[in-house]
This record gives C-alpha cells, structure tokens and sequence, in this order.
C-alpha cells in the first residue's frame, strides 16, 4: 500500500531528530493518520559528507493513534507546529470538521524525552484543563479558524500562533495570542 506523507514541525531531541508527518493514501486528500520520523543524528551528518552525500537513511517510524471529534470531520492531526518549553513539548494540531477551511486547533503537551510515546501525551480539554486522553482534547480558542499551515513560536512571554490570513493567495498575516 502506497503512502504519502506531508511534513510537518521537527525538533531534535539529544541524538536524534524527530519530524511529524501527516499521512494520506493516493489520490486522496483528507489524511488517514500522523507519524513521527526519528533520525539518528550522526546519520543525517554522515549522509551529507563524503561517499555518502545523498545516502538514503530510514528513519523509525511511530504511527500515532487517530481521533476523529464527535462532529465528524477529518482526524486530528498532530505536529504541525512544535514548541519547546523548558522540558516540555507542546505539540500544535488540527482538525476539519467538514470540507473548506475553517479548521479547528488542538495542543497537547508531553515531557521532551517521551515524544514519541503518546501514552505520556496530556490534551488540552479545556478550561484550563489537560486529559490523558485524546478523546478528551478539546479545540483552543474559541471561534479560531485556522489554515494546515501555521507557526507557534514564544515571544515576549506569550505563545503565538502565526499563519497567512484568509487563504491562499492573500498577503496578510496573523498572529494570535
């Protein structure tokens, strides 16, 4: 079965690099599901240098269990934005509830060293409140609509997210607090 996968956000955590990756089946455009891609590090330096420039590496690779959100609409798909805090991961995601692009926004944070175990992931679901469980997440910011395409960063002491205003095409962009 042939697989397509989009990137999304990255860290590298000690020795390794890890990468989420939205996954989608041919010819299909609502995603089936989300990976994270670990790299060694040595790896990636010894494949950019010497007899091994644009060596192939294979990464290992951890499939994340889907949710789809009581309303329907696509799963939620996680890593498309990362924030490091302290020792802590704060993983960005998002969610269709039908087709266009009004999209929903989910977070879930985790200690950096268990990224890749989604057992020690907590969900935002709401009011304050973080869930060990995915189908306890809840979308923040009321009223938000945002695109696939969106940037976290710390500034000033706030998280904010950052992406194009209006779509496609459209020379603005936001941020929000």
């Amino acid at each position: 079965l042939k697989q397509r996968y989009w990137a999304g956000d990255g860290l590298r955590i000690g020795s390794r690099v890890l990468r989420f990756y939205t996954r989608y089946l041919p010819g299909a455009l609502s995603p089936v599901g989300t990976v994270i891609a670990s790299f060694d590090v040595k790896q990636l330096a010894s494949a950019g240098r010497g007899p091994a420039f644009g060596a192939m590496i294979r990464p290992l690779i951890t499939r994340l269990p889907t949710y789809v959100p009581p309303g329907g609409g696509t799963l939620i798909v996680w890593g498309a934005a990362i924030v490091r805090h302290g020792g802590t991961i704060f993983i960005y995601g998002w969610q269709s509830p039908g087709p266009g692009l009004a999209l929903n926004c989910y977070l879930a944070r985790v200690p950096a060293s268990r990224l890749a175990d989604m057992r020690a992931w907590r969900f935002y679901a709401g009011g304050g409140r973080w869930a060990a469980r995915q189908d306890s997440a809840q979308p923040i910011g009321a009223g938000l609509s945002i695109d696939t395409g969106f940037s976290v960063i710390e500034a000033a002491g706030r998280f904010w997210l950052i992406e194009q205003a209006g779509g496609l095409g459209n020379p603005d962009i936001d941020a929000y607090p």
